[in-house]
């Protein structure tokens, strides 16, 4: 058991020293990381108002959920339109 624990610290000791050899190189990786999460997650919020009867007061968390409904009835309000 002892044998395990020692292998495993030491290629824990050997993977932060790789960690710390690159550093620099994940400073460049985090410009990349920000701009995914801010133009693929941020938007999602939006998606989010798709499902729910949305009121500005109450805000998206706040809001109640209604599924598919609005996509239900958006093929009756688009025939009635013509």
């Amino acid at each position: 058991m002892s044998m395990t624990r020692s292998v495993k610290t030491a290629r824990n000791a050997q993977l932060m020293k790789q960690v710390k050899k690159h550093v620099p190189f994940y400073f460049f990786l985090l410009p990349a990381l920000v701009l995914v999460v801010v133009f693929c997650y941020f938007p999602m919020w939006g998606i989010v108002i798709a499902f729910k009867d949305y009121k500005m007061a109450r805000g998206i968390l706040g809001s109640e959920w209604v599924g598919l409904y609005h996509f239900k009835n958006w093929g009756i309000r688009l025939k009635s339109a013509y």
